[in-house]
């Protein structure tokens, strides 16, 4: 029976972020993922937006991994060359009410140590011309990137077994059993970033999930672009509400919707007016697990006690994997779980890199007989 130190399971953001973490320190990781594909339905229904966190509650868990990952972001991107372009955003005051909440919003920006310019309207016909809205906030930190690119690249030297579903977990003294369709093996610890299968993977009870879905919908490129920034209408609960966005590609999006193309679209259109004239290009729609009670689970669990559940919040995964990641390491740091075997020899394998990720559709998938 094979036995690592630490198994993964998912190939998702989150997953490949762990792995990632954990194979540069040394421990001899193997991820499970049960696609022929990384960066599986989740990950795709990702809109590309690497948050500052200016709107992060200040004292969730939330805000501590994203300020984790904006501290080692473009050393970890630029070392393993992701794509990523730091474009800014605008939280657009489209309705006099709209501005006066402006001042809560900057003062949790504050909290969270991020400054939000504010921009007039005579400003804001300078920096995007075609944007709807009376005033503004300008947040300098917010970037874009490919999800897809980003999984990719995360995984690049890590041992992944693809179309490998882990069907059961087992404990055992000091570490755990994986059961596969063919074959049992062992690890030290395994962390479950299993996205939408997490819950019935972990079969504990700690945690439900909540599956959300949301549509998102993209424009062709067009010359000159319509847009350079990320366009934010923030809701009355402090929420982020439909963006508009750029994309590496030269594409505009927008989302995310819930409520059909065609409010998007009009949500779309009121914040770039120009949108009302274009034909959209393509749209995708992804579901997204938000577990309960809270908005990250990040445990151990109480079934198998070398299990490590990482379940996390909604849209936000993209900007905080990274320190999801190093939370793990620190996590398996204090359970004495330090790497102490060579790492794997790992089988490449390439996957087209030549379309944005909502392009994306997985093969038909076959599991391991």
């Amino acid at each position: 029976m094979q036995t690592f130190d630490v198994a993964v399971v998912g190939a998702g953001l989150v997953g490949a972020a762990v792995a990632r973490e954990l194979v540069d320190a040394g421990y001899r990781t193997v991820v499970f993922e049960r696609n022929a594909e990384p960066a599986g339905t989740s990950t795709r229904a990702n809109a590309g937006i690497l948050r500052s966190g200016f709107d992060a509650i200040p004292t969730s868990l939330e805000a501590r991994l994203m300020r984790r990952q904006n501290a080692r972001l473009p050393q970890v991107f630029d070392r393993l060359r992701i794509p990523y372009q730091t474009i800014g955003a605008l939280v657009l005051a489209t309705a006099p009410g709209e501005i006066s909440a402006f001042e809560r919003t900057v003062s949790r920006a504050e909290e969270n140590g991020i400054s939000l310019i504010p921009i007039d309207r005579a400003r804001l016909r300078l920096l995007e011309p075609g944007a709807n809205a009376r005033a503004a906030l300008l947040a300098e930190g917010e970037a874009i990137t490919d999800p897809f690119e980003m999984t990719r690249r995360l995984l690049a030297d890590v041992p992944v077994y693809y179309e490998t579903l882990v069907e059961r977990i087992e404990g055992r003294k000091h570490s755990a059993l994986l059961g596969l369709p063919a074959a049992v093996v062992g690890a030290r610890a395994v962390v479950n970033c299993a996205g939408r299968g997490a819950e019935s993977l972990a079969a504990d009870g700690a945690f439900e999930l909540h599956m959300q879905t949301c549509e998102y919908v993209a424009y062709a490129p067009t010359e000159p672009p319509q847009l350079k920034r990320i366009l934010v209408r923030m809701r009355t609960d402090g929420e982020r509400g439909v963006e508009v966005f750029p994309t590496l590609y030269g594409y505009l999006c927008a989302g995310p919707g819930r409520h059909g193309l065609r409010d998007l679209r009009g949500d779309a259109a009121h914040l770039l007016p120009v949108l009302s004239a274009l034909p959209p290009a393509g749209a995708w729609k992804g579901r997204r697990p938000a577990p309960a009670p809270q908005d990250y689970v990040i445990e151990w669990s109480p079934r198998v006690p070398a299990l490590l559940n990482v379940v996390p919040m909604r849209g936000s995964v993209l900007s905080t994997c990274l320190g999801i990641a190093r939370h793990v390491r620190d996590l398996l740091i204090e359970r004495t779980i330090r790497p102490r075997a060579p790492q794997l020899a790992v089988e490449t394998r390439e996957f087209d890199a030549a379309r944005p990720w909502w392009q994306r559709g997985h093969p038909p998938r076959r599991e391991v007989s």
